[in-house]
């Protein structure tokens, strides 16, 4: 039985000679299946050989919703955290 291994965002961009910016777009965008593990990504080899066939999915709505939810969340974080190292 064959295994999918498991890449870290710069194996994947190495592995489709992109920037991480374009491959962090990619994954926000719902065009490549990607886990959010710690500060990086863990994204199957099968989802990249779908990506460069042109198998692209496209985000569901459900999932469009989730990325403008943690989108937004991380948003609110960055301004508390700014807001809070101000405070004297």
């Amino acid at each position: 039985m064959e295994t999918d291994s498991v890449l870290t965002t710069a194996e994947a961009v190495q592995f489709l000679k992109i920037s991480k910016p374009t491959l962090l777009k990619c994954i926000h965008l719902g065009k490549i299946r990607a886990v959010r593990a710690g500060k990086g990504w863990k994204i199957l080899r099968s989802e990249l050989h779908q990506f460069l066939k042109g198998q692209v999915r496209e985000a569901t709505a459900q999932e469009n919703h989730n990325l403008r939810v943690e989108a937004n969340l991380t948003k609110e974080r960055n301004q508390e955290s700014l807001t809070d190292s101000h405070t004297p």
